[in-house]
């Protein structure tokens, strides 16, 4: 669906939405006929038909056949105070967008993409408030609470690593308020999660390692406080190793041991890259892989360090290592040597979704919570090559 036609069709809900929240205030029990609908917004009668179908699978509405479409006698009235949250402050909608750093190059792209689809379907009365977390967890809640304070709408929330949940996390998700995570699943919360499609992802890259011929691969997570992501793309390793026919080796994974500590220092982490870069140098030497898959940026950075590194023996087997990196900055995947194969998530997909699935909420307080999964994408380099 085009940009401009999706907007059109969602102009649609959102006016109905306002007449039944208008009609069952006056104790009217019924909207506009579809031919009424039609003339009035200028679209087929499919457009319509569409539009009351959403409607009605929402709960608001109740379609008979020789009695039109009457509002749903199930509505309350807070049903309808929901429906017309926005109308209140209809003149601006105030966002807010908390992220853990905007140093890399996706990240930028995310909040650009978030932007850009505000402004692509004419949405000019949005407000951003951004808030910086800087990848620590009082931080984070001290944001999110000042951004609550001042009256956002809705809220865009990318939270640091690690599983932690706020007061003000749990007391959002208790009270409905519009909130989407990004790039991380919360369990428990009653948020709508959009990530990349990490499992699947990282099966079929395990896959594709396969068809060059490297059945023994190593998986490289260097995040001491490890994420939703973390987890499962670990598991769609194992799963594209499963799915060749390939038996699981523990000793092929090398995971960063668990630090609950918050906030982590930089001497913390440190230490805990350099314990978990020795354990990956000692498997690479030993000769019984040929290939690594790394995580995420971090992992991926270690392991490029790693490999142009003047150890002596990484230096005699470095050209004989396949590697896979992930989510790296298009800067380094443009100006490195040699060119790294990458996977990498789609921020700019996860951003549009995110922010689309954010005004949904946002028009309609009892739209169902989603988890959306956006594919990764591959960028082909030279560091998986054929294991001759």
């Amino acid at each position: 669906m085009k940009i401009q036609s999706n907007y059109k069709y969602k102009t649609i809900v959102s006016a109905i939405k306002q007449t039944i929240a208008t009609n069952y205030r006056k104790g009217i029990n019924k909207i506009p006929t579809e031919a009424a609908l039609c003339e009035q917004f200028g679209v087929s009668r499919v457009s319509v038909r569409k539009a009351l179908k959403e409607l009605e699978d929402e709960g608001l509405i109740e379609r008979k056949q020789g009695s039109g479409t009457v509002i749903s006698p199930k509505l309350t009235e807070k049903d309808v105070e929901a429906l017309t949250h926005l109308e209140k402050n209809k003149k601006l909608i105030r966002i807010g967008i908390v992220v853990p750093e905007l140093a890399s190059e996706y990240m930028l792209n995310l909040l650009s993409s978030i932007q850009s689809w505000t402004a692509n379907n004419d949405y000019n009365n949005v407000v951003f408030e951004y808030g910086i977390s800087k990848h620590n967890e009082e931080t984070e809640a001290r944001i999110v609470e000042n951004m609550l304070e001042s009256g956002i709408d809705g809220l865009l929330l990318y939270p640091i690593d690690g599983q932690y949940y706020s007061k003000k996390l749990l007391e959002l998700s208790l009270n409905n308020f519009p909130v989407v995570i990004i790039d991380r699943i919360l369990p428990g919360l009653n948020f709508t999660f959009v990530s990349g499609n990490n499992k699947k992802s990282f099966s079929q890259t395990v896959r594709t390692m396969c068809e060059y011929g490297h059945t023994k691969i190593a998986f490289f997570s260097a995040t001491p406080q490890p994420t939703s992501a973390a987890k499962e793309r670990l598991s769609g390793y194992e799963d594209g190793l499963k799915t060749e026919g390939i038996k699981i080796d523990a000793s092929f994974e090398i995971v960063a041991h668990k630090i609950d500590k918050t906030p982590l220092t930089e001497d913390d982490l440190q230490k805990s890259y350099a314990e978990t870069l020795e354990r990956l140098s000692d498997l690479l030497v030993s000769g019984k892989v040929t290939a690594i898959l790394c995580d995420c940026t971090t992992s991926s950075l270690l392991v490029m360090r790693l490999m142009r590194s003047d150890n002596e023996k990484i230096q005699k087997i470095k050209n004989r290592i396949a590697v896979m990196y992930c989510d790296m900055d298009f800067s380094v995947l443009n100006n490195a040597s040699p060119s790294p194969s990458c996977i990498v998530n789609d921020y700019i997909g996860i951003g549009e979704r995110s922010i689309e699935l954010l005004f949904e909420r946002l028009f309609n307080r009892n739209a169902p919570h989603k988890t959306i999964k956006i594919p990764f994408k591959y960028v082909e380099g030279e560091t998986l090559f054929k294991n001759n």
